[in-house]
């Protein structure tokens, strides 16, 4: 179809389109994004536990004097040797011959700890440093008792005079950070949330906006009808415009919708109308049903028929009874003069669908369908066919050949535009003109608590209809 060509600019997205369809995949996959914080902060948490190394100082500080009764008796003697002391204490603690010592008086075959110095003055700071706590007080006593025999050779012969020492330590001085941790496993699971929710934006397949139904369909949208909210005490309630407590945008959308529908009938001379979808839940039965009352409280002759066999249902937004209908007739166990109903509207009869029929698409088929409509015609200005959704079923076919026209209802941000393109595909193979498109159930935000839309659920998984198509966000 000449369709396809529309994809590329239909359907690059825009900004505005972008943060909608973030702020909805937040709501839509909102345990999926903490379970993604979770399990990074989590990893984090390990990972810091089998990679930690507790590390343990363990420190003395001491002074130095000079050993020798006559070089301590010259004056100054000390402070010099002090001074010189400072400038070469780090060096000798630190040299090969100390640390050898150190490995000999411990038996060590390599050194497990590192040494620092602090000096300051005349006092003199020893820290040895390693994931033994006992290991690093006793590297810490051999160097005490080993310097001396090393920083002979430097300063003469000196005394240590121990001034404080930390023992074995009991605790490291590098304690696990979990906060560390949990700051960096949030990071990262918000880092890869915003990477989820941007693949979900960019590769969203739902129409949105009329825009997109013109781009990718080349068919006119006749016009959007909003959401209708209930609360709590009209949960279930139908959608009908006879009721008063419809907002005014919803009549007047309604309204615009026959003006437009009428125009183009009469143009091409057409009397029946085929009302259809691409999948289930698009609120078709509804907009069929409220069409054809705005038709009947203009002053037309209408009839609606519910050719939705396996799933009737325009009974339930009309409040009547189901117990015989379209599917008895065509099974001859129902006479014609006891199938049409008037409603509570003016001018507006039913033929309801009957008991739900398994083999509806045989049914729709009987030569007694077709001369049903042909009868039908001279009795009423309108005939609106209610069918099933036709890139599902077959039923919305058979339909097909005896209307005249047709009009597609979309529910907004639903079904994938792959499921709109097969049930325009299908309707064109019937060689059925559809007029146009209907966008349902417009401006629900991304995080709208409404989930008692207009229509009424189907169930036909066990016909073939699969989760490819549509992509429910009411849940």
């Amino acid at each position: 179809m000449s369709s396809e060509k529309h994809h590329t600019n239909t359907f690059s997205p825009d900004l505005l389109q972008i943060i909608s369809d973030i702020l909805k995949g937040i709501k839509r996959l909102f345990i999926v994004l903490i379970l993604l914080i979770i399990l990074c902060t989590g990893f984090f948490v390990i990972l810091t536990q089998r990679s930690y190394s507790p590390l343990f100082v363990s420190s003395a500080t001491f002074t130095v004097y000079v050993s020798d009764p006559v070089q301590a008796g010259i004056s100054n003697y000390n402070a010099k040797t002090a001074e010189q002391m400072s400038k070469t204490f780090p060096y000798v603690i630190s040299s090969g011959a100390l640390l050898d010592l150190v490995k000999e008086d411990l038996g060590l075959s390599y050194m497990p700890c590192s040494i620092t110095t602090d000096v300051s003055a005349n006092l003199f700071t020893i820290n040895v440093t390693g994931s033994n706590a006992q290991t690093t007080y006793a590297v810490l006593n051999s160097v005490i008792k080993n310097y001396p025999q090393i920083g002979e050779f430097v300063v003469g012969p000196t005394t240590l005079t121990l001034l404080d020492e930390s023992g074995v330590p009991e605790s490291p001085v590098n304690p696990i950070n979990y906060k560390s941790s949990v700051k960096k496993g949030v990071l990262t699971g918000i880092i890869l949330d915003i990477a989820v929710l941007l693949i979900y934006a960019f590769t969203r397949t739902t129409i949105r906006s009329k825009a997109q139904i013109e781009g990718l369909t080349s068919v006119r949208c006749l016009e959007s009808i909003p959401n209708v909210r209930r609360g709590k005490k009209n949960r279930g309630k139908p959608i009908l415009i006879s009721d008063s407590s419809l907002t005014s945008s919803y009549l007047e959308s309604i309204r615009t919708l026959r003006i437009r529908v009428n125009r183009v009938m009469h143009e091409q001379q057409a009397q029946v109308l085929l009302v259809s979808s691409a999948v289930p839940n698009e609120g078709k039965s509804t907009v069929a049903v409220n069409l054809a009352a705005a038709e009947a409280q203009h002053g037309k002759r209408v009839l609606l028929i519910d050719c939705d066999l396996r799933n009737p249902s325009a009974h339930k937004i009309l409040s009547m009874e189901n117990s015989k209908g379209l599917s008895e007739y065509l099974r001859g166990s129902l006479r014609m003069d006891r199938l049409i109903h008037a409603t509570d509207i003016e001018n507006m009869y039913i033929i309801t669908g009957g008991k739900p029929a398994s083999r509806s698409s045989e049914l729709l088929s009987k030569e007694a369908m077709s001369a049903l409509i042909d009868k039908l015609r001279g009795s009423y200005d309108i005939i609106i066919l209610d069918t099933p959704p036709c890139a599902v079923l077959a039923d919305a076919a058979e339909a097909a050949k005896i209307a005249d026209a047709a009009i597609l209802v979309i529910r907004q941000d639903y079904a994938s535009r792959y499921a709109v393109l097969d049930c325009i595909q299908n309707l064109a193979d019937m060689h059925l003109n559809l007029i146009g498109c209907v966008l349902n159930c417009t401006g629900t935000g991304p995080l709208s608590a409404d989930r008692y839309v207009y229509g009424y659920g189907y169930g036909y998984g066990g016909y073939g209809y699969g989760g490819q198509y549509g992509q429910r966000d009411d849940s």
